[in-house]
C-alpha cells in the first residue's frame, strides 16, 4: 500500500511541478490550478464500496494500475445541502452495472460539485434510466474542468442523459423506476473563464436513447448550462447534444471561446431532436408537406412565440468570429425538402460576445438554429480585424448581407441588412443589361443576350404558299406560309423565352406556329409584304422582311405514284399548258386524279387550262400493247390467243367437287396499266366476237387480285350443263373456254385457252383375268394381261 500510495504521489509531482498550492476547500467557487496536496486520496484499486462524500474537502480519486480492462461498478455520491466539494478524478472507469439503478458520479441533496479529470483520461457510464454524471434532485450547481491533454466520456444509461438528468419514470411497476432518483439537467458549467489554457480538455458526453448529451433524460428539465473553453463533443439520441431530452426544452444554454461537435439521433421520418435547445417531440401537431407527398411534422418554429424557451447563444470573449458547419433541414431553390445538406456559416458576436442560436436564419433554411442535425462550432481568427466589408454576397443562389472580402465572408446574423437576407427573386429581365436581376440586392441571376430566331424565315427573302383545297368544292383557298419562332441560348447563358412576336406591328398570340397569308382573288401576283419582329424577354429582337405570293401546286406522277414527272407552283389563275417529250408512236392519257376527267393532247402538248387549285395528274403512256401470261392449274401457260382453233386441251389439275370443276388461275402481265381480267364460259368466241362483246360491256370480267406469283391463285368453277352429259366419255370430264384480258393507253390484249377437257380422275388398269384394278406394288404370276380405262387419251 504504501509503494502504491508512493506511486500516485510520484505521478503528480512530475505531471504538476510548478503549480501552487490554492485554496481551501472551504473556499467557494471552482479551482483556477491543481493544488499539489489533497485533503483525502482515495485509489479505487481494490476499492469494493461506494465513495460518499457530504464535506466540501478537496479529493484526490485515482486508479493507480494501468490496465485498462479495470472497471470499477460503484459510484460517487456528493450529498448534502451544504456539500460542496473539489474531486479531482485521474484514469477513473466508472462502469456501474445497468439495472443497479444509479449514476456512475451522483449529486444528491441539494449538493454542489466541483470535479476535474486530470492527467490520464477516465471514462463513466451509468445504468439503465441514469446519467454518467448526474444531478439528482440537486438545487446546487455542478462544475465540470477537464485539463488540457486529457479526456473524459460520459455515457448515459437508457433515457439517461450523459451529463445531468435521469430518466423521470412515475411508474413504480417500470424496472428503472426509484423514487430518489430524478436527474435534472440544471445548473450546470464547464471549463474556465479565468484559466482556459489550463483547463481546455475534452469532454466526451453521449445521452443514452431518448437522453441529451448533456442537459435533460423523456421529462426532466434542462437550462442554466454554460459551456467556457475547451471541446465538448456531445450526442443525443432522440435528444438534444446539449439541452432538453425526449419530450423536453433546453434553455438558458450558453457556449462561449469553446469547440463543439455535436450531433442528434436524427429520424427524418419523425420528429427529432435539436443539437441545442428541444428534444425530440417537443413540436407535434403541425404538418410540413414535402415534394413526394410525405407528411412531416413541422421542425421549425418561429423562435419569437416560442417566449418561454429561449437564450441558447454561443460566442466569443476574445473578438473570434463563429465559423460552424452544419447539417440541417433546408429548401433548396427549387423548394425542395432536403435533410442532410452541410450549411456553412461564418458569424459575427454582439457587443457582448454573444450569438443567438434561435434566431440564426439564412434563404435556403427557415431559422435553421432551431433545426440542426449536427454541428461543429471552432473559433477563427477575423482576417479583417473588425473593418468588414459589408455588401450582397451570392450564397446558394441566394443573397446574403456579409463581409465582401472573400478572405472572410463573416455576417452579422442581427445586422439591418440581414433581414433582406433571402432568395434571389425578379420582377422581370433588364432589357436593356439583358439580364435577370435580384430585385435586392441587384445580383445578376441569369444572361441572354442571343436574340430569338425565326425558323425558316430570312430576311428580303421571296416565299410562296399553297393554296387550301375545299374537300366538298374542290376549289383552292389561299393558303399561308407558316414559320416558327425559338429562343435559343449562347453559351453560359439561359434562355429568357419569348415575349412577343408581331406581324406588320400587329401583335400575335405567342405559340408554336405563325402564318402569313398568301394574297386573294384574280390574277394578283404582287404578293403581301409582311415585316415580322420577334422580342425575347431579355430585349433581344430579331426582325424580317419578307413576300408572301399565292401559288398552286401542279404535279404529274404515274399511275402508281413511285414517279413524278412535273412538279411546280404557278400563280392563281395562270393557264397552264404542259408539254412532255414523249416517243412519237406511244400513246398517250393526262387525267385529273380529283374527277378523273381527261386532259386534250395535240401536237405534245396538253391544254389543261386555268390553274385555281392544286391538281395533280396521272400520266398513262405506252409505246406496245400489254403482254399477259395465263397460267391454269400448276404451269399451264397460255399467252395467245387459242379460241379460234379447233384444238383441244386436257387440263389436268381440275378438281371436282358437288358436280363443278375447279382450277386455280394466275395472271402475269407487261406494260399493264390496270389488273388483269378473266371468265370462264363453255361458248367459243372468236377475238373479234369477244373484243366487240366486252365493249358493249356483255362480258363479266373477274379482276385478278393477286398479282404476286408468291400468293396463292384464284379460283376458276367451271360448271358441267345437263346438255352436254349425254354421252358416257363426259360423266368424268367437261369442256370449257378460259378468257382473260389485260390492257394499258396503247390498247387491249386478248388470251384465251383452247377448247379445255376437264380431266379430274387419274387413269385405271384392269387385269382382265379378275377384272379387277390393279394395284401398286401388287404381285403377279404367269402373263399379266390388263387393259387401260380413261377418257382422254394416254400413253403406258
Amino acid at each position: 500500500m504504501k509503494k502504491r500510495i508512493l506511486a500516485v504521489l510520484l505521478i503528480i509531482c512530475t505531471v504538476l511541478p510548478l503549480l501552487p498550492i490554492t485554496a481551501s476547500a472551504a473556499e467557494t467557487g471552482a479551482m483556477d490550478n491543481i493544488p499539489t496536496k489533497f485533503d483525502v486520496e482515495i485509489d479505487l484499486c481494490g476499492r469494493t464500496s461506494d465513495i460518499n462524500i457530504k464535506d466540501s474537502k478537496t479529493y484526490y480519486i485515482y486508479f493507480s494500475s494501468n490496465d485498462p480492462e479495470w472497471v470499477w461498478t460503484k459510484k460517487i455520491q456528493v450529498n448534502g445541502r451544504k456539500a460542496a466539494p473539489h474531486i479531482f478524478l485521474d484514469n477513473v472507469n466508472i462502469q456501474v452495472k445497468e439495472d443497479t439503478k444509479t449514476p456512475a458520479i451522483e449529486l444528491h441533496g441539494k449538493a454542489s460539485a466541483y470535479l476535474y479529470f486530470i492527467n490520464r483520461d477516465s471514462k463513466l457510464t451509468g445504468a439503465t434510466g441514469r446519467a454518467a454524471i448526474q444531478k439528482n434532485r440537486s438545487e446546487g450547481q455542478l462544475c465540470v474542468q477537464v485539463m488540457k491533454g486529457t479526456t473524459v466520456t460520459c455515457q448515459g444509461g437508457f433515457a439517461g442523459a450523459g451529463i445531468g438528468g435521469s430518466f423521470a419514470t412515475r411508474d413504480i411497476t417500470d424496472k428503472v423506476f426509484n423514487i430518489d432518483m430524478y436527474g435534472h439537467g440544471v445548473n450546470m458549467h464547464f471549463g474556465s473563464q479565468t484559466n482556459p489554457s489550463l483547463w481546455s480538455g475534452t469532454i466526451i458526453a453521449k445521452g443514452g436513447k431518448y437522453g441529451a448529451g448533456i442537459g435533460g433524460g423523456q421529462y426532466v428539465p434542462a437550462h442554466d448550462i454554460n459551456i467556457t473553453g475547451g471541446e465538448i463533443n456531445a450526442h443525443g439520441a432522440y435528444g438534444a447534444a446539449i439541452g432538453g431530452g425526449r419530450w423536453r426544452h433546453g434553455e438558458k444554454i450558453t457556449v462561449t471561446d469553446a469547440t463543439l461537435k455535436l450531433t442528434t439521433g436524427y429520424n427524418q421520418y419523425a420528429p427529432d431532436a435539436a443539437v441545442m435547445g428541444y428534444g425530440d417531440l417537443v413540436y407535434s401537431g403541425s404538418v410540413y408537406k414535402v415534394t413526394d407527398g410525405r407528411e412531416l411534422e413541422d421542425f421549425v418554429r418561429n423562435p419569437s412565440m416560442e417566449e418561454d424557451y429561449k437564450s441558447i447563444k454561443v460566442g466569443s470573449t476574445k473578438g473570434k468570429l463563429v465559423k460552424l458547419k452544419v447539417e440541417t433541414r433546408a429548401l433548396t431553390r427549387n423548394n425542395e425538402f432536403i435533410f442532410f445538406w452541410n450549411l456553412y456559416d461564418i458569424l459575427i458576436p454582439n457587443a457582448n460576445g454573444r450569438i443567438d442560436v434561435q434566431l440564426l436564419t439564412l434563404p435556403y433554411v427557415q431559422n435553421y438554429g432551431w433545426a440542426i442535425n449536427a454541428m461543429e462550432l471552432e473559433l477563427i481568427d477575423a482576417p479583417c480585424n473588425g473593418k468588414h466589408d459589408f455588401g450582397w454576397v451570392d450564397r446558394q443562389s441566394c443573397h446574403v448581407w456579409a463581409c465582401r472580402n472573400m478572405k472572410c465572408q463573416a455576417r452579422d446574423p442581427v445586422a439591418p441588412g440581414s433581414a433582406s437576407n433571402g432568395k434571389h427573386a425578379s420582377s422581370g429581365w433588364n432589357t436593356e443589361k439583358h439580364q435577370l436581376l435580384c430585385d435586392v440586392c441587384g445580383h445578376v441571376m441569369e444572361t441572354d443576350t442571343k436574340a430569338p430566331v425565326l425558323e425558316v424565315l430570312e430576311n428580303g427573302k421571296i416565299y410562296t404558299a399553297e393554296d387550301v383545297r375545299d374537300e366538298k368544292t374542290l376549289e383552292g383557298k389561299p393558303g399561308a406560309y407558316t414559320f416558327t419562332v425559338r429562343d435559343p441560348a449562347a453559351s453560359g447563358e439561359t434562355s429568357s423565352g419569348i415575349r412577343s412576336v408581331t406581324i406588320n406591328g400587329k401583335e400575335q398570340t405567342v405559340g408554336a406556329t405563325y402564318s402569313l397569308p398568301a394574297p386573294d382573288g384574280g390574277n394578283n401576283d404582287a404578293g403581301n409584304e409582311y415585316t415580322v419582329v420577334a422580342t425575347d424577354n431579355a430585349g433581344n429582337q430579331t426582325t424580317a422582311t419578307v413576300t408572301v405570293y399565292r401559288r398552286h401546286r401542279v404535279q404529274v406522277i404515274s399511275p402508281d405514284e413511285s414517279k413524278t414527272y412535273v412538279d411546280k407552283l404557278l400563280a392563281h389563275n395562270e393557264y397552264l399548258i404542259l408539254t412532255l417529250k414523249l416517243p412519237e408512236d406511244a400513246a398517250v392519257k393526262l387525267t385529273d386524279k380529283d374527277d378523273n376527267s381527261t386532259m386534250p393532247y395535240e401536237n405534245g402538248e396538253f391544254k389543261v387550262g386555268l390553274i385555281d387549285r392544286n391538281r395533280t395528274f396521272v400520266l398513262e403512256y405506252s409505246t406496245v400493247y400489254p403482254q399477259m401470261e395465263l397460267e391454269l392449274g400448276r404451269n399451264q401457260r397460255f399467252t395467245g390467243y387459242s379460241a379460234d382453233t379447233d384444238e383441244t386441251y386436257y387440263l389436268k389439275d381440275a378438281s371436282k367437287r358437288n358436280g363443278s370443276y375447279s382450277v386455280g388461275v394466275r395472271i402475269d402481265t407487261t406494260n399493264a396499266t390496270k389488273p388483269g381480267c378473266y371468265f370462264s364460259s363453255p361458248n367459243r368466241y372468236t377475238q373479234e366476237q369477244l373484243a366487240e362483246l366486252d365493249e358493249q360491256g356483255e362480258i363479266p370480267w373477274t379482276e385478278y387480285k393477286y398479282p404476286d406469283p408468291s400468293d396463292d391463285p384464284d379460283v376458276i368453277i367451271i360448271y358441267i350443263p345437263e346438255a352436254h352429259i349425254d354421252a358416257a366419255e363426259y360423266d368424268k370430264n367437261a369442256s370449257w373456254y378460259v378468257y382473260a384480258k389485260v390492257e394499258n393507253v396503247k390498247g387491249t390484249t386478248y388470251v384465251s385457252t383452247p377448247n379445255l377437257i376437264a380431266d379430274a380422275e387419274d387413269p385405271k388398269a384392269i387385269d382382265l383375268s379378275t377384272g379387277e384394278e390393279l394395284k401398286s406394288y401388287g404381285e403377279y404370276y404367269g402373263d399379266l394381261r390388263f387393259e387401260i380405262k380413261e377418257a382422254t387419251p394416254f400413253t403406258v
